[in-house]
């Protein structure tokens, strides 16, 4: 076994050893000789982790199988944590998916040979009845509606689409399920889960998906992570032990998640090694190549180019000296020019234009505005003072734009933002100079109500539609959310991060 692993995952991982060996648990549904390849050595009592030369020498291998996967011979094979653990493949397609099918009933022994007899309410009634432990208190197509409707108010952050099933045609990307587990699951579907011994194992596993796509894991991250893993699969065997649960529901991906802890000791945080950038790189690619008959003659040329390309950028001289400010579509704040940048056609206003504009009186606006130049010795402003106001703004690689600068309908934009314990919509940014220096503001209207729910990862504001229009330094946004609706309540929102923080 992995140094350091609990005896509590030890012993699981020797059972789901077992599993795969005996196929009581379905554990080597896709791949029973990748898991021995890449786990187990053969063996009657608890099974010992391979070490590289083992992997590399092919021990144990079928007769006539052949030799084992080319991967053995790369030098990146620094030990068996190598195999099978990039997370869009083992969190994105392997978990979230099998979890929207379990709760469309897939793994209830009961449901065999009913087609589509049964579908919508209809369907989870009868899960209810059958004690399945995956059933809703609500349709899968009301989960659908809640995600579908939230789309307009989720920041472009989330590179998913954020549609429902049906409106994706069936055919979702990694990043699309690794959004329905991280995001949907435990601020729409753990709600309504209809027993409430499953919403707190599905919040388990939820919260090990989360904390492993971390940049930064610690020891006692890791153990919190095997251990809710451990919680999980008692969770899964108790029920299939009851006949709740069919037992085909430990696929091989169930079993990958047990050397989670083992992973990420070896190997670092996921998403140091995801699949997820090749992907990408992959997709732009293949929409270049265009010749059926000769595709990698084609993908040749198409390299050559790209390549012509950038080394022809790369030779261009370089420009220096500083950009002159007065002729820029951009403002930028005197003391930090890499800093924050307002962009988008900079309009001058005079300050009661701007009070007027954002919704607040001219003496409440004053009054915010003078903290932020008491150390220059302002102690007042005319109404006629000028400030430059815009509708879009720049801060590390995100850019931000006010609510009024897009249609909600269509279009998903960065404008809710977060401050320190202030979560606000832009109104506007403006710049504003005082004695030859410039600064950049943004007034927010702040959601009111906003509250943790017991149980849930994620904040919730119960009524955004009045807020206090705040002034703030741009320079104190720590980041964006994004708000997804409650299919219980419409006035409910629940306040999700692109950026996982679980383990703080």
């Amino acid at each position: 076994m992995a140094t350091g692993d609990t005896p509590a995952v030890s012993d699981l991982m020797n059972l789901m050893h077992h599993n795969a060996q005996y196929g009581c648990c379905h554990c080597f549904a896709h791949g029973e000789s990748i898991a021995k390849t890449m786990c187990f050595l053969e063996s009657k009592g608890p099974a010992p982790m391979r070490d590289v030369g083992s992997i590399c020498r092919a021990e144990g291998s079928r007769p006539g199988g052949g030799r084992y996967n080319a991967f053995a011979e790369l030098p990146t094979l620094t030990c068996s944590a190598f195999f099978g653990q990039d997370e869009m493949h083992l969190l994105d397609h392997g978990t979230g998916h099998q979890l929207y099918q379990a709760l469309g009933g897939k793994f209830c022994p009961g449901t065999a040979g009913l087609g589509r007899k049964s579908h919508g309410m209809h369907l989870q009634e009868r899960l209810q009845r059958l004690e399945y432990p995956f059933a809703l208190d609500v349709s899968l197509d009301d989960i659908k509606k809640a995600v579908s409707t939230s789309r307009a108010d989720i920041l472009t952050a989330f590179a998913s689409t954020w549609r429902s099933m049906k409106e994706s045609n069936g055919k979702r990307k990694a990043i699309d399920w690794m959004d329905f587990l991280l995001f949907i699951v435990p601020t729409v579907v753990i709600d309504h889960l209809y027993f409430a011994d499953a919403k707190q194992t599905v919040r388990d596993l939820v919260l090990a998906c989360s904390i492993v796509q971390q940049w930064s894991i610690t020891a006692s991250n890791i153990v919190a992570v095997e251990q809710a893993i451990g919680r999980w699969h008692s969770f899964l065997r108790c029920k299939i032990s009851d006949g709740k649960l069919k037992s085909n529901i430990f696929v091989m991906n169930q079993h990958m998640l047990v050397h989670l802890g083992f992973m990420l000791r070896e190997m670092g945080p996921l998403r140091a090694y995801s699949c997820h950038l090749i992907e990408r790189m992959i997709s732009a690619y293949t929409s270049v190549i265009k010749s059926r008959k000769e595709p990698g003659k084609n993908m040749e040329n198409v390299l050559f180019r790209m390549v012509a390309i950038s080394h022809c950028h790369g030779n261009r001289p370089a420009r220096t000296g500083p950009a002159d400010k007065r002729t820029s579509n951009f403002e930028v704040a005197s003391d930090d020019v890499a800093g924050p940048q307002l962009w988008s056609s900079p309009t001058r206003y005079s300050m009661a234009e701007l009070a007027n504009t954002i919704g607040m009186e001219w003496e409440d606006l004053v009054q915010q505005l003078l903290p932020f130049w008491a150390g220059e010795g302002v102690s007042s402003f005319e109404e006629q003072d000028s400030v430059v106001c815009t509708t879009k703004m720049w801060k590390d690689l995100v850019v931000y734009r006010v609510r009024s600068s897009f249609d909600s309908r269509h279009v998903r934009a960065n404008n809710l933002v977060v401050l320190k314990h202030i979560y606000g919509f832009v109104r506007k940014f403006f710049s504003h100079t005082v004695k030859g220096v410039t600064r950049l503001f943004a007034a927010t209207e702040s959601l009111s109500n906003v509250r943790p729910l017991l149980g849930m990862l994620f904040l919730v504001s119960s009524n955004h539609s009045q807020g206090e229009i705040r002034i703030v330094d741009v320079k104190s946004f720590k980041g964006m959310a994004g708000l997804v609706h409650n299919t219980k309540d419409g006035a409910i929102r629940h306040i999700v991060w692109p950026s996982l923080t679980h383990n703080q």
